[in-house]
C-alpha cells in the first residue's frame, strides 16, 4: 500500500523483495534441530573424503580485532563449538592484542589470553614490519604509479629535500603497518589525478599522510593555511592567534617529540614561515 504512493518507486521494488522472501522463508524456516544439521554436515564431509582424500576446505577470517566485542568472542565461539567440521581448517588474522582485551571484558575473565589460546590450535605470530622496509615499499609503488612526478624532482635540491624530509622523517614516523602504507599509496592514486596541473607533489603527499595518521596536525595545518591566505589577500590574524597556534602546535608536536627541536621535523620545509618557532621562551612563541 505504501508502495504506490511514493513515486520514485523504490518502496515497490523493496516490497516486491519482501514478497520473494515470504515465499522463500518456508524452505529455510528452522525447523531441523541444530544438532541434527551439523551432524549430516559432518556426515557428508566424512563421505566427500572418502571419495576426494586430498580434499580441504580454508576459510580465511580477517580482520576479527575490529569486530565489536561480542561479535568477535561470537565468531571464536562459532568457530570452537558450532562449526568445527571435518576438512574444515579456519585461518583466522588479527591484532593478538586485541581479541584477548575483547574477551575479558565481554566474558568477564582475567585473563583473556589464555581463553583464546585454548580456542586457537596454532598461532603463527608474524614479526612487524621494519620501518625502513615500510618506506622503500612505500616509495616503490609511488615511484611505479607516478614515474613524471618523480622525474620533475630529480634535480631540484628544494624538492629532492621535502622528498627526503617525508620519507625518512614523517613517513618514518607515522608509518607502522603494511595497511598504512596501502591506505596512503590508495589515497594518493585517487585524489592526486583530480589536482591543477602545477600542484606540488611533495607537498600533497604530506598532506595525505598527517590526513591518514594525524588528524590534529591536520586540523592545525589547514588553519595556518587559512591565515597564510589572509595575509596574501591583504588581510592578517587576530593580536593573539600568532601565540595561540605556536602553543597548539607545540602540544602536537610533543607528541612526536619534536617540540624543542622542530627542525628535526623540517615542518617549516612544507609550512613556509612555521620555521620561527621560538620554543626557549612560551611567551613569545609564533608561527607568523
Amino acid at each position: 500500500g505504501v508502495a504506490s504512493m511514493d513515486p520514485t518507486g523504490m518502496t515497490g521494488f523493496a516490497a516486491i523483495g519482501l514478497k520473494e522472501v515470504g515465499r522463500l522463508s518456508g524452505l529455510f524456516g528452522n525447523t531441523v534441530p541444530l544438532e541434527k544439521l551439523k551432524a549430516e554436515i559432518v556426515k557428508g564431509l566424512n563421505e566427500l573424503r572418502q571419495t576426494e582424500t586430498d580434499i580441504r576446505f580454508n576459510v580465511i577470517i580477517d580482520d576479527v580485532d575490529r569486530l565489536p566485542p561480542d561479535e568477535a568472542v561470537e565468531i571464536m565461539r562459532m568457530v570452537q563449538k558450532v562449526a568445527d567440521f571435518p576438512c574444515v581448517t579456519y585461518l583466522i588474522c588479527y591484532d593478538s592484542n586485541v581479541p584477548s582485551e575483547q574477551v575479558r571484558r565481554t566474558l568477564l575473565l582475567r585473563d583473556g589470553r589464555r581463553y583464546t589460546e585454548k580456542i586457537l590450535q596454532e598461532v603463527i605470530h608474524i614479526p612487524p614490519q621494519e620501518p625502513f622496509a615500510l618506506r622503500r615499499a612505500l616509495k616503490a609503488k609511488l615511484q611505479q604509479a607516478f614515474p613524471k612526478e618523480f622525474e620533475n624532482i630529480q634535480g631540484n635540491r628544494e624538492a629532492e629535500h621535502r622528498q627526503h624530509l617525508f620519507f625518512d622523517v614523517w613517513a618514518g614516523e607515522f608509518l607502522t603497518t603494511p595497511r598504512d602504507v596501502a591506505r596512503l599509496f590508495d589515497s594518493m592514486a585517487l585524489n592526486w589525478p583530480l589536482l591543477p596541473p602545477n600542484s606540488d607533489f611533495c607537498d600533497f603527499l604530506w598532506l595525505q599522510l598527517l590526513k591518514l595518521k594525524s588528524h590534529e596536525l591536520y586540523a592545525w595545518t589547514r588553519e595556518y593555511l587559512q591565515n597564510v591566505g589572509a595575509y596574501r589577500d591583504g588581510g592578517r590574524a587576530g593580536d593573539t592567534q600568532p601565540n595561540e597556534m605556536a602553543k597548539s602546535l607545540a602540544t602536537i608536536m610533543e607528541k612526536h617529540g619534536w617540540n624543542r627541536r622542530a627542525y628535526i621535523s623540517g615542518i617549516n620545509s612544507f609550512l613556509p614561515g612555521v620555521g620561527s618557532f621560538v620554543f626557549d621562551d612560551k611567551d613569545k612563541q609564533k608561527v607568523f
